[in-house]
């Protein structure tokens, strides 16, 4: 009975050994360092994937971003001249504007990146400042764009009324309200020209749907009035009406925040923080920009750079003949615009940019970049906007 006993009880033992036999400490030290392997190799393909991805987006936005930015500075250029006739003494006269009693031009300084830009600016319909002489600066030239948007370029002979806050015409057909005028001295080339604004309660009066009378006095809005502006220029002087809505402009890349500014002289673009630039767009480093003259006996266009001798940003705001001459002569500008990643980059961009590359080696420029800057990619965008105004 006793060795049926044990012939029974063995194999119960046997199965309950090899139940609680588990895995050794080296094959669990194995296994974890596989699973650590596979987790790091997963991380690093996630990783690669994360910033490869990143790169893609950042390259597409910057695209995205330099085409906005293209036809925002496109549309604004070549409104350039719009409704600013050479003839009217109008050219390189010394702009006077000022709205709620507060002088908007001459002005005491302006926002960044502006700062260098003098505080008088005469009525030029496109000029260039000229960041530096050399090519290889850092710092970004400044685009300044006067046009009007109003449907006709006339010029109205007008006298102004001080007493009545208005101006005496023989025909105001065009007017409408809120419409900017600038009164340039019809006599004097150069002198100073002040801005005016077309009264809310000025109409023209219809009937049947048709032009019943032309109105012969144009009431102005005091808000925006230079003060003894009125009676600066007695007897008859020139009108121009740059509609309601003029561009009267700075653009510029603010260094340290990487956005392409534009400051609207007549702060209409920014109302509520009046005194300060509003962003065009994000993730841009530099912009330069070059002149393209028609020579004056072949119309063949030749492109300048805005440092070359009499293409000065002072020598084209002197408001002499000659200025206005070269001003005649600039018929479209050529822009260079530099776009930075958003995010760096894991290897290191060339040690500098190159624009203008395509042209002849004097209008080349290389731009530096420090080392900081080189962690970040770069495109280079060029476009040239035909101006159809000067």
């Amino acid at each position: 009975m006793k060795t049926r006993k044990w012939v029974k009880l063995q194999p119960r033992k046997i199965q309950r050994k090899k139940l609680q036999k588990g895995f050794t400490l080296v094959e669990l030290m194995v296994g974890v360092a596989i699973a650590l392997l596979t987790l790091l190799i997963i991380t690093q393909v996630f990783a690669t994937s994360t910033h490869q991805n990143r790169q893609i987006a950042g390259s597409n936005d910057a695209q995205q971003t330099a085409a906005i930015i293209n036809y925002r500075i496109g549309n604004i250029l070549r409104q350039a001249g719009s409704n600013l006739l050479l003839k009217s003494n109008a050219w390189g006269c010394g702009l006077q504007a000022a709205k709620d009693g507060n002088a908007l031009l001459p002005g005491i300084s302006w926002p960044g990146p502006f700062s260098v830009i003098p505080g008088h600016l005469r009525a030029t319909p496109i000029v260039i400042w000229g960041a530096s002489t050399t090519p290889s600066s850092r710092d970004s030239d400044i685009l300044l764009a006067l046009g009007g948007n109003g449907g006709t370029s006339a010029v109205f002979s007008a006298t102004p009324d001080a007493t009545n806050h208005q101006f005496s015409v023989e025909n105001s057909n065009g007017v409408l309200p809120a419409d900017y005028l600038l009164m340039a001295n019809s006599k004097v080339a150069g002198a100073d020209c002040y801005l005016f604004k077309v009264s809310s309660d000025f109409a023209l009066f219809h009937e049947d749907g048709r032009l019943k009378d032309t109105p012969q006095a144009v009431p102005l809005d005091t808000r925006f009035m230079v003060e003894d502006s009125l009676t600066a220029m007695p007897g008859k002087t020139s009108l121009l009406n740059l509609g309601n809505s003029p561009k009267l402009y700075m653009i510029g890349v603010h260094p340290e925040k990487i956005t392409l500014e534009l400051y609207d002289f007549l702060q209409n673009q920014n109302i509520e923080t009046t005194g300060s630039a509003v962003t065009l767009g994000e993730n841009v480093f530099l912009l330069r920009a070059l002149y393209g003259v028609a020579d004056s006996d072949t119309g063949d266009l030749a492109w300048q750079s805005p440092a070359a001798s009499g293409w000065t940003f002072n020598e084209l705001q002197a408001g002499t003949q000659a200025a206005n001459d070269g001003l005649s002569r600039i018929k479209a500008i050529r822009i260079a615009l530099v776009m930075r990643a958003t995010f760096p980059s894991g290897d290191l961009s060339p040690a500098s940019i190159q624009l203008f590359h395509s042209l002849e080696n004097s209008l080349r420029q290389t731009v530096v970049l420090t080392d900081a800057e080189r962690r970040y990619r770069y495109q280079v965008y060029e476009t040239v906007v035909p101006l159809f105004n000067l």
